[in-house]
């Protein structure tokens, strides 16, 4: 799914058979595809890790992905089209994660006054994190955040330095895994800090901090 949504757009999602078929009609394109993949992986910087995630999640630790790509890494799929959340944060129910996409230099051409979140890395195990500016810590997104751990929620981070990249294409998330709530401040929005479970690479935590 993630690979045909990629090549087809989010309504591969809906007829994935279909979609398979399309591609295997082109021999020369899925032998292309497949050269581009070993070029890829020779230019891979580090290897990514297992995330330890619940059910049967196809994400690996300190890897990247376009949102499109984590939205059918679970299968998220609504009315024949995957679905494309616009907000920060998606709680996915049938796997109890909670989704949480952060863009760290923004820019007040792509966002409005009240989406400018103060999110950086504090130490390679600890994220400051704003949440969306309407929410509160008696609300049930509010709970989602700072009770996960009694409710068997599992909150899932994932960082881009920006919205697009230098030639203007939308930059992917750097997956950083699993995160735990350690505590909060204020409302509307709840300035958290999170605990990862995994430390963040000395690479990307020097861009975290750099962000800020």
């Amino acid at each position: 799914m993630m690979l045909l949504c990629t090549l087809f757009g989010p309504k591969a999602a809906g007829e994935l058979k279909g979609y398979h078929a399309r591609l295997m009609a082109h021999p020369a394109l899925c032998t292309e595809l497949t050269m581009l993949l070993h070029v890829l992986a020779a230019d891979v910087s580090h290897l990514p890790g297992e995330a330890d995630l619940p059910a049967d999640i196809p994400l690996a630790l300190h890897a990247s992905y376009s949102r499109d790509e984590v939205m059918a890494a679970f299968a998220h799929v609504r009315d024949g089209r995957l679905v494309q959340p616009r907000e920060g944060v998606v709680f996915h129910e049938p796997t109890c994660c909670n989704l949480l996409f952060v863009t760290l230099q923004k820019s007040e051409q792509d966002y409005s006054p009240s989406t400018m979140y103060e999110d950086y890395a504090i130490s390679a195990e600890h994220f400051h994190w704003q949440s969306q500016s309407t929410t509160r810590s008696r609300t049930e997104k509010g709970k989602r955040h700072s009770e996960h751990r009694e409710r068997g929620i599992t909150p899932l981070l994932f960082m881009r330095k920006s919205r697009k990249s230098e030639n203007g294409t939308a930059m992917p998330y750097l997956f950083l895994g699993p995160v735990q709530y350690v505590h909060h401040k204020g409302e509307q929005p709840m300035s958290i800090l999170w605990r990862l479970r995994t430390p963040i690479p000395a690479g990307h935590l020097r861009l975290a901090r750099v962000a800020v």
